[in-house]
């Protein structure tokens, strides 16, 4: 009979769709910095998807929520390793977002499909830090004063 094996066919099918859904759900999706804007300026994804924004440009920014869901806080620029942030949706919505740095820069992230279960979280990516150069600290007090000693039989030569 044909029917078991095209049953077989649609369930593989389904579970396979299943277990990308779920893959795509769990995978961070990237929004860029570049220059002055976010690339993509909006972005769509499924209830329990994490955005991370990544600082590729050579000045820093932030991403953050126009409605004080998140704030990443400054991200370093590429010059000093490129700041990175996450944050996992789990409400359906809209969400605008902007650069505190740079208010005339925007984007939009909007959240489809049933709420997920865990709550949001915020995670910082550290960026490496620069290596401080070393600085020269005076002494305090004036310069001091080398005096040289001469043995007797050197005195006498000199005079």
């Amino acid at each position: 009979m044909r029917i078991p094996g095209l049953l077989a066919v649609i369930l593989a099918a389904a579970v396979t769709a299943a277990l990308q859904s779920a893959a795509a759900q769990g995978e961070a999706r990237s929004v860029d910095i570049v220059d002055f804007g976010f690339r993509p300026a909006e972005l769509a994804i499924p209830a329990g998807a994490t955005v991370e924004w990544v600082n590729t440009g050579n000045a820093p920014h932030t991403a953050t929520s126009d409605t004080g869901v998140w704030d990443s806080g400054v991200l370093a620029s590429r010059a000093f390793g490129g700041g990175r942030f996450r944050f996992t949706f789990t409400e359906p919505g809209t969400y605008p977002y902007h650069c505190a740095v740079h208010p005339s820069m925007g984007g939009t992230i909007v959240v489809e499909g049933p709420a997920a279960t865990p709550t949001p979280t915020a995670t910082a990516v550290p960026s490496p830090s620069p290596t401080p150069s070393p600085t020269a600290t005076p002494l305090p007090g004036p310069p001091a004063v080398a005096r040289i000693y001469l043995p007797a039989v050197f005195r006498a030569a000199q005079r």
